[in-house]
């Protein structure tokens, strides 16, 4: 008796080997799968346009503000039209405040960040693929989104954007094999793609999320 048991656990776990093997094939012929990967964005700056004190503040982390929307004042030292416009800091477009970086009574100038905007109704995923298996994905492919703060709740995207370059090109101190000592690295080839329903989920940029690509093998 106790033979039979063990020759059945044997046949089971036989067959439950064979059928994840089966799964990881299929995966690995008919997906292309990455977790290096996150909720991404248009992230937008908002500086002033003229050098000046904050003297007041009309809006906070969170608020959502449409395009043109007054969102500091700065000193006005003169009167004209022309400058008292310039004395006020709007919106490029719309969005949600997502980070302040200016607090009333600040002196500021221009090209510095006073806001960063986002707009959370228009997020997508960037990715990174593995050389390896870039040429396998195609712009249109189909994508299974896994968000690691929404666990049981996939979402359904597709590839958008394949990039031209390796990340490491655009890096400001790109590696080179000046020393002689060479120690190969897979690149790593970004992508982007759009997701083509948020549900209702509070997705945010930043958010970690794993990505299966289905590719035709």
């Amino acid at each position: 008796m106790k033979k039979k048991i063990g020759l059945l656990v044997l046949v089971l776990l036989v067959l439950g080997g064979g059928g994840y093997g089966a799964k990881a094939y299929i995966d690995s012929t008919h997906y292309v799968t990455t977790d290096d990967a996150r909720i991404d964005g248009e992230l937008i700056k908002v500086s002033p346009e003229i050098m000046g004190r904050v003297t007041e503040l009309r809006v906070k982390e969170g608020d959502a503000v449409e395009a043109g929307e007054t969102l500091a004042r700065l000193e006005e030292k003169n009167t004209t039209l022309q400058n008292r416009d310039a004395a006020l800091v709007k919106a490029p477009g719309a969005g949600v405040i997502i980070k302040k970086f200016v607090s009333v009574g600040e002196n500021v100038s221009p090209g510095q960040r006073l806001f960063l905007l986002a707009n959370l109704q228009d997020l997508y995923v960037s990715a990174r693929i593995e050389e390896t298996k870039i040429e396998r994905v195609a712009v249109g492919d189909l994508v299974t989104i896994d968000v690691d703060a929404f666990p049981h709740h996939p979402l359904q995207g597709v590839v958008e954007q394949i990039g031209l370059a390796s990340d490491s090109t655009y890096s400001l101190l790109p590696t080179t094999n000046s020393s002689g000592n060479f120690i190969k690295v897979t690149q790593r080839i970004p992508i982007k793609i759009r997701i083509l329903d948020q549900e209702g989920l509070k997705l945010l940029p930043g958010m970690n999320v794993v990505v299966k690509i289905a590719t035709e093998g």
